[in-house]
């Protein structure tokens, strides 16, 4: 059968006609509908006695998001985010799977459901947990993978969406000894460029267990770490008073395998005239992009095929010049 919350997400509120009316007037009954607890994750029956019918495949088996995000359902797609959980019960949400699968339907219902996580404690937890798990029946690293490679399916469709994403994701790490060894407040910045670096093996070697689920997350460890240097860069003895000295703040982006070389390659090709550009002025999209060119290396590989370049543009000059003059002797005057 269906449930009250199925029906809606089938038809929406189709005898409604003004738009307007008609949005107010689903967020209400949705909202009334959990208040009387409903279930997101119920899924309509089989309807065996229908099993011919493929005019009900789109409704079987299927949870109240999945019908909606439907082609055949009547459900305003902007409003997809109203029957997430993420939205209604945070508590036991997937909220990166839920933003990648309402992206993939509208983007600006992902965008919607993503301004609720932001506000959201539990959301915000959850998503930690869900992107850093570490789950008993698979390995850690294809956990990872498949975290980035959700990650990513947002970034394609709604990338303003994603950059949110990476926001919720961005703490203050973990520190083990705060008296003997705190995070930095001042830094010397070379024209106030962030200091970035990209550590995949820096966690806690006894993870967490947050809601009966094992997570992972970077540790500012004691005693330190070689690669803490870079980040504790010697102070002169009025920092205050020197231009090159920065009050600082050191953050950690909980997403593994966050430099993919796939992210720079999505975000090259965004439109330079649209409001997704607004995501470069994001903490985390400019650390990425400066710790790719610096940690990755990335200025060398520009190096190397700048000279590549200027090499073929030198070979072309000389053999145009060669055969202009081979044609102008051979030319009859």
């Amino acid at each position: 059968g269906m449930t009250a919350l199925h029906i809606l997400a089938q038809g929406g509120l189709p005898h409604e006609f003004d738009r307007q009316l008609r949005d107010v007037g689903l967020q209400e009954v949705t909202f009334k509908m959990m208040e009387a607890s409903a279930d997101l994750t119920a899924k309509a029956g089989d309807f065996e006695d229908r099993l011919h019918d493929t005019s009900v495949d789109f409704l079987r088996c299927r949870t109240p998001l999945e019908i909606a995000a439907s082609k055949r359902s009547s459900y305003p797609k902007h409003l997809l985010h109203l029957l997430a959980q993420s939205f209604q019960t945070p508590d036991t949400s997937r909220p990166l799977s839920e933003v990648a699968f309402i992206a993939a339907t509208n983007p600006a219902a992902a965008e919607h459901l993503m301004e609720k996580v932001k506000g959201n404690r539990a959301a915000r937890r959850r998503l930690l947990l869900e992107v850093n798990a570490k789950l008993p029946y698979t390995s850690q690293l294809m956990e990872h993978q498949d975290a980035i490679e959700t990650f990513l399916d947002v970034l394609k469709v709604s990338p303003v969406a994603a950059a949110d994403v990476l926001e919720v994701l961005t703490v203050k790490p973990q520190v083990q000894e705060l008296a003997k060894h705190p995070l930095p407040r001042h830094a010397v910045l070379e024209n106030r460029t962030m200091i970035c670096t990209f550590r995949p093996d820096v966690y806690d070697k006894q993870p967490e267990v947050i809601d009966q689920t094992e997570w992972i997350r970077p540790v500012w460890s004691y005693p330190a770490a070689d690669w803490h240097a870079a980040f504790k860069t010697d102070l002169p003895l009025d920092p205050l008073a020197q231009e090159r000295v920065y009050s600082v703040e050191t953050c950690v982006v909980h997403m593994p395998e966050i430099l993919d070389m796939r992210v720079p390659h999505i975000l090259g090709k965004l439109w330079t005239n649209s409001r997704y550009t607004e995501i470069f002025s994001r903490l985390p999209i400019q650390a990425i992009i400066e710790c790719l060119w610096t940690c990755r290396r990335l200025y060398r590989l520009h190096r190397m095929s700048m000279l590549i370049e200027l090499t073929l543009l030198f070979v072309l000059i000389f053999v145009g010049a060669f055969h202009v003059d081979v044609l102008a002797e051979s030319w009859p005057y």
